[in-house]
């Protein structure tokens, strides 16, 4: 996203993996304690490569009937943000 505003991170790809790394160590305990929260997660390369599964998921959490034809018309491999301008 910075490449593609002309600007210049001051912290390395190496160094931005490891600060996020380290802020799941504190958010995914913390979000586990939170008797008021439900959390799914989802592996977005998984997704991206098999939809079908995660939509059934998807569904079964929010508690919400959805058209599943049209979820599994979204993922795109042209939505990556980290793709090559």
């Amino acid at each position: 996203m910075l490449a593609h505003r002309k600007e210049i991170s001051a912290v390395g790809d190496e160094e931005m993996e490891l600060r996020f790394r380290n802020h799941l160590l504190v958010v995914k305990p913390w979000l586990m304690r939170q008797a008021n929260m439900e959390i799914l997660y989802v592996n977005y390369n998984a997704l991206m490569t098999d939809p079908t599964p995660f939509c059934q998921r998807i569904t079964d959490f929010i508690h919400i009937p959805l058209d599943q034809a049209r979820m599994l018309s979204v993922p795109s491999g042209q939505l990556y943000r980290n793709r090559v301008w």
